[in-house]
């Protein structure tokens, strides 16, 4: 009996044995993928185009050179506060005067779809020339620069732009708001005033990642 049981106890054992050592040889494999998308693409839409809105104007007639950078300058803020007029004064004493009958407002262009809480980079264009009502040369031109721009956040709240504050919010979306300098181009001889009528011009930003 004792020789019997040592015996069953050894089968069972080696059973055992047996058994974790073919578990141990069978695996199974899974095939998995990796995928990404990329969007480098955002929405950036026209709120608002920037009007100076209206204004009487005296250019002068004899002496171009002598106002060159001294001549009337109208400023749009972009902070929403209006617009405002220097006079210029020529090496005569003659004056370059503006008034506004009705305040205009700045532009305004609104960011969405993008990466949330990214900066965005903002470039702006050149000067925009505002041509008479039927066509031929520039009659005023428009500078732009960043002191001229306020970030608008989706909150509500509102910042001077610095270059490096244009910035998403979590859902992608941001929006500014873009002033000027409104001066008269040189005047022709002769030509005191610039004539009644709308003046318009394009200009282009440019906003990426």
């Amino acid at each position: 009996m004792f020789k019997r049981n040592q015996i069953f106890t050894s089968v069972v054992t080696a059973s055992m044995v047996a058994g974790i050592a073919t578990s141990a040889m069978a695996d199974e494999k899974a095939t998995g993928q990796a995928s990404v998308t990329v969007t480098n693409t955002f929405n950036l839409d026209k709120v608002a185009d920037l009007t100076f809105g209206t204004i009487q104007i005296v250019s002068i007639d004899d002496d171009v050179a002598a106002f060159a950078g001294d001549k009337v300058e109208i400023t749009m803020e972009s902070d929403g506060s209006g617009g405002s007029v220097v006079n210029g004064v020529d090496d005569a004493n003659e004056t370059s005067t503006a008034n506004i009958i009705t305040d205009g407002s700045p532009a305004e262009f609104a960011i969405s779809a993008a990466a949330p809480n990214t900066v965005m980079t903002l470039t702006l264009p050149g000067d925009a020339d505002l041509t008479p009502p039927a066509g031929g040369a520039a009659a005023f031109t428009v500078a732009f620069n960043n002191d001229l721009v306020t970030v608008v956040n989706s909150d509500g709240s509102e910042v001077d732009f610095n270059g490096a504050n244009l910035v998403t919010d979590a859902t992608g979306a941001v929006s500014f708001r873009i002033g000027g300098v409104l001066t008269p181009a040189d005047p022709a001889a002769n030509d005191t005033n610039i004539a009644d009528g709308a003046y318009i011009g394009d200009f282009e930003v440019t906003v990426d990642y």
